[in-house]
């Protein structure tokens, strides 16, 4: 699984967990610490204006190492029974999802487990919503994503549309109960929705202790 990100004067290209910055011809690796093909853009676009200001690249990597995401924005941590988990949960839209569906790929595909998705109801969009959360199951399924655990009124369309491999809650409580006797080493999995979904509260149940023993 590889990504690229471009600007005037920058490319950015990551795969398993690495990434290469060219800056006019010259090339610099870096680990970085932001999950998707978007921050890669934002890479890129930074690390091109940092160039125009004359700013020496190994103080551009440096800098881009030393970016961290945070809470609720694509945030990595461990989970239960040494699971991936991997927090989106401060707001959803179509878009950001899909986004969201890439970098949960990318990251299970680095650490070769499964990606699994948590999704509370996308609010704010109108009379689509029910469309809408429709194409976000199918386009779970289409892109890879191997399991889909939906939370809410509108969410269970979407696992409608996913088909087989999906399963419909009707509150985060009964979700993470389940969730807790699935989750194993070998599994990445997406918490998101949005605001009014509460899937934080998930997240919070679901991370591990950094001294939590394995299951």
């Amino acid at each position: 699984f590889s990504s690229e990100g471009r600007a005037a004067d920058a490319t950015v290209t990551a795969r398993g967990g690495e990434a290469a910055l060219v800056i006019r011809g010259e090339e610099y690796r870096f680990k970085p610490r932001l999950l998707g093909a978007h921050n890669l853009s934002n890479a890129a676009a930074a690390a091109a204006t940092a160039t125009a200001f004359d700013i020496d690249g190994d103080a551009i990597v440096q800098a881009l190492e030393t970016m961290a995401p945070v809470p609720g924005r694509l945030c990595r941590m461990r989970g239960v029974c040494r699971s991936d988990l991997i927090d989106d949960s401060y707001n959803a839209n179509p878009t950001s999802l899909e986004a969201a569906f890439e970098a949960t790929l990318e990251a299970a595909t680095g650490i070769s487990a499964e990606p699994w998705v948590a999704l509370g109801d996308m609010s704010e969009l109108g009379e689509q919503t029910i469309d809408l959360h429709r194409n976000a199951g199918r386009a779970a399924r289409r892109m890879g994503i191997k399991r889909l655990f939906t939370v809410g009124d509108v969410s269970r369309h979407a696992g409608a549309a996913f088909g087989d491999g999906a399963r419909h809650f009707e509150n985060i409580n009964d979700a993470v109960d389940y969730l807790s006797g699935e989750l194993r080493e070998g599994v990445s999995l997406l918490v998101k929705g949005s605001r009014a979904s509460g899937m934080e509260v998930m997240v919070g149940a679901l991370r591990a202790p950094e001294d939590a023993p394995p299951c």
